[in-house]
């Protein structure tokens, strides 16, 4: 890419999360909107929506994982090992909770834990909304539907899938390579971009 510094060393599978996080996020933001702006025979139309983000969030989880080079070790990106074996000795989950509690790991400076907590809550959101997508006339689908809750979640939700969207853009930016990291408005550039895809 560069002669003078590293390559990042991104191969196919981050190409491919990049892509499918920025639809996935399109996907749920525009499902988002018909399901709150939109007339009662626009809803399967959010259902549609809700029914691509989620598996694409799954697929992303996984592209992540497969890239590792130790795929087995996936958790240390959420979790403190040391934390978790202390609470497993204390036997968690039948005790130990307190120790457990103290288990997530959350390095703000870090790129590489930012993205694995928003792609987590982001996850957590669309599998709501796609479990409340298969059964539209059921107890989730009314308590997540055009309601106080329902707005305050899907705009709960819908920032957290553009927050995913344009941490891939922060994620280039935190590179050694002078093009992308010279430009701080490529975070910024990703979110709106990532409509286009998903609106067609």
């Amino acid at each position: 890419m560069n002669p003078y510094v590293a390559d990042p060393g991104w191969g196919w599978w981050i190409i491919f999360y990049f892509f499918l996080g920025g639809l996935a996020a399109g996907a749920y933001f525009l499902a988002a909107l018909i399901e709150l702006f939109g007339r009662a025979e626009d809803r399967p139309l959010a259902r549609i929506g809700y029914r691509i983000a989620f598996p694409l969030v799954v697929a992303c989880g996984v592209l992540l994982i497969v890239d590792l080079e130790r795929p087995e070790r996936f958790w240390h990106m959420l979790f403190q090992s040391e934390v978790v074996d202390q609470a497993l000795e204390e036997g968690w989950p039948l005790g130990g909770w307190g120790t457990m509690l103290g288990a997530p790991m959350f390095k703000w400076w870090s790129p590489m834990s930012i993205g694995a907590w928003a792609l987590l809550i982001f996850g957590f959101f669309s599998f709501l909304s796609f479990l409340a997508s298969l059964k539209p006339n059921g107890r989730l689908a009314r308590l997540l539907g055009p309601n106080p809750f329902g707005w305050l979640y899907h705009v709960l939700a819908s920032t957290a899938g553009f927050f995913l969207a344009s941490y891939t853009g922060v994620l280039v930016a935190a590179t050694n390579q002078p093009l992308w990291s010279a430009n701080e408005w490529i975070g910024r550039s990703f979110s709106p971009r990532r409509l286009r895809p998903a609106s067609r």
